[in-house]
């Protein structure tokens, strides 16, 4: 992780944190920092929480409320599956400008489309390309996410440093041969299940599909995973802003 590129982070800034359990997690692992969980929602199901956690409701496609080099590591996960190309911008320009010289963004996005994908999936997620154009998201963000990034920084006239960008395959499904990866892939799965399950009723109207022929085709997609070895690409950017 890029924190551990800090001698120390005095603030930690999650940009979406949903459940907010990274930002907890974060907040027992680095007692001395201060850890922000900033989110539209209210982080309500967290009964206690350390005293160097701060959960921030917001809209975060408004300037963030925060000062201007402000946050040692800005850190933010998963949410190109959910706002379009424009929200993305500003999410990435936000995240330039509270940044302290000297400090890290950290970007990680899974790829939209499935790597080995079956017949099945094949479909789904050319489906899922159409609704991407049709709701104004790039299908293909991470093919440009660098770009993007030192583009945006550029407006700002910051010369950003794009340090790393790595690659990660996870396995969708039980096949692969080592315990590690089987259990990788069991989790995967069960995410991508979860997912399809949670949108039963939108996807089931759309493709006028009765709720028995919907769990039928989804069981088939599962299915496949095993079957032709499908996996998930997932890619994490590391970004410096230079010390004046």
């Amino acid at each position: 992780m890029a924190i551990e590129k800090l001698e120390s982070a005095d603030v930690i800034l999650e940009v979406g944190t949903n459940n907010g359990i990274w930002a907890l997690e974060m907040a027992n692992a680095y007692p001395n920092s201060k850890v922000i969980g900033m989110d539209p929602r209210s982080v309500s199901s967290l009964s206690s929480v350390p005293s160097n956690v701060e959960y921030v409701q917001t809209n975060l496609f408004q300037p963030w409320p925060m000062a201007t080099n402000s946050v040692d590591l800005v850190f933010q996960r998963g949410l190109g599956a959910w706002v379009t190309k424009e929200q993305m911008q500003h999410l990435i320009k936000e995240a330039i400008r509270v940044v302290k010289p000297g400090g890290y963004i950290e970007w990680v996005e899974a790829e939209a489309g499935h790597q080995r994908p079956g017949p099945i999936q094949s479909a789904f997620d050319q489906f899922m390309e159409q609704e991407y154009q049709t709701k104004g998201m790039d299908f293909n963000h991470t093919q440009s996410f660098d770009t993007m990034i030192l583009d945006l920084a550029q407006e700002q006239s910051i010369q950003l440093e794009l340090e790393d960008h790595a690659t990660y395959d996870i396995p969708l499904g039980e096949w692969p041969e080592d315990a590690q990866g089987k259990q990788l892939g069991f989790i995967n799965q069960g995410i991508q299940k979860a997912s399809y399950r949670n949108r039963k009723s939108y996807y089931a109207h759309i493709w006028s599909m009765s709720s028995q022929d919907y769990d039928v085709a989804m069981q088939a997609l599962l299915d496949e995973f095993d079957e032709f070895k499908s996996y998930s690409r997932f890619h994490c950017w590391q970004a410096k802003k230079p010390v004046a």
